[in-house]
């Protein structure tokens, strides 16, 4: 596996962990930062009035992420954050430091989607929240995110 970024004794791998992750020695990483399918068929629903710009990604989001994909993860990092936990949790362990993504910044309006996603950690830490905006083209993070079905903001 080729790494994607190297800087300062950094290594970030871009790559799916369901494919890499099971061919990784134990305890390889500091951490695993991933977001596997959570198994909802998002790939082909469309949200809102605007056609889902995720189709274009394929059937990626049909199956959910399997208990031998979660035990790799588990396996190679010493600590780990996996988003969409809440799908998953009956694959988990019980953990406190889950974190919360919400979505809606100032704006408490119900969309047609979900108004935060949470993410397990393997954090031996109280629970996080965190508000950034993300409404489609209205958002409070500005970096172009397009190379993954599913982006999550940089703050």
């Amino acid at each position: 596996m080729k790494p994607y970024y190297e800087h300062g004794g950094i290594t970030i791998y871009h790559c799916d962990c369901r494919d890499y992750l099971p061919t990784c020695a134990k305890g390889s990483f500091d951490l695993c930062l991933t977001d596997p399918p959570y198994g909802i068929g998002i790939s082909n629903k469309n949200l809102g009035s605007v056609p889902n710009s995720r189709k274009i990604f394929g059937d990626w989001d049909e199956q959910r992420v399997s208990a031998f994909a979660i035990g790799s993860i588990l396996r190679v990092a010493k600590h780990s954050v996996i988003s969409g936990g809440n799908y998953y949790a009956d694959l988990l362990p019980p953990t406190q430091g889950w974190l919360v993504w919400d979505k809606r910044g100032d704006d408490l309006a119900r969309k047609s989607y979900a108004d935060c996603e949470i993410a397990w950690t393997s954090l031996d830490r109280a629970a996080r929240m965190y508000k950034c905006r993300w409404d489609g083209f209205i958002k409070d993070s500005d970096e172009p995110r397009n190379d993954h079905p599913t982006p999550k903001p940089l703050v």
